[in-house]
């Protein structure tokens, strides 16, 4: 009777397994569009992208904070909507992440640097190195090699910075690591090989690349 539970319980779960391996490795049912955000793309179309070789990943830090009278708040994110497409389609092997769009402004209370204007929106610098550290972690674990991450605001600079110099010190194995450890960095692995996930932080307009 044991067994037969057990059996039971088991043939599901197997079952679960195999049509999940299948589903990974299935066709794309639809035409991918010509796009390089991976927001804008199915979950199959960033896949065979990567595999086609598209193993570069830029992610873009902006900010939400006061521009003056005549500038929206948001013309850190604009700018990078703009730079980081032009970018990844000149590079012709990159898409482009989800913008981080909210990044330390000063502080909350009492409000300091361009928290003291409204339409700001500001956060910790610990929750927005946390935020980049998960962001950047995810994309390398779904197989990009290159993750290049670029900062229009000066005042995100530090922690762009601190935070690749932290994921690249990382000890780098291959396979991955076990869950126990999936909240620590892991290289990035193709198909076709594998190589350590590389982090590069610089800002627009500066022609600098920081390793």
């Amino acid at each position: 009777m044991r067994l037969h539970s057990l059996a039971a319980w088991l043939f599901p779960c197997l079952l679960a397994v195999s049509v999940s391996a299948q589903e990974m490795d299935a066709p794309r049912p639809i035409e991918g569009i010509n796009t390089v955000f991976i927001e804008e793309m199915t979950w199959m179309e960033v896949r065979d992208a990567i595999s086609d070789g598209k193993t570069t990943v830029i992610i873009g830090t902006g900010g939400i904070e006061q521009n003056g009278p005549y500038v929206a708040s948001g013309k850190h994110n604009f700018v990078l909507e703009a730079t980081t497409e032009a970018i990844a389609r000149e590079l012709e092997n990159a898409l482009v992440a989800p913008i981080v769009r909210l990044v330390p402004e000063g502080d909350i209370d009492p409000p300091s640097g361009h928290m003291r204007y409204h339409a700001t929106i500001s956060v910790r610098q610990e929750t927005f190195e946390a935020v980049l550290m998960d962001v950047l972690s995810s994309l390398a674990q779904h197989g990009f090699i290159d993750l290049v991450i670029i900062g229009d605001s000066g005042g995100n600079v530090e922690g762009l910075e601190r935070v690749s110099m932290a994921l690249n010190a990382e000890p780098m194995t291959t396979p991955p690591r076990p869950p126990a450890d999936r909240f620590l960095f892991q290289p990035a692995l193709l198909r076709s090989g594998a190589r350590p996930g590389r982090f590069h932080q610089g800002k627009t307009g500066d022609p600098r690349r920081h390793g």
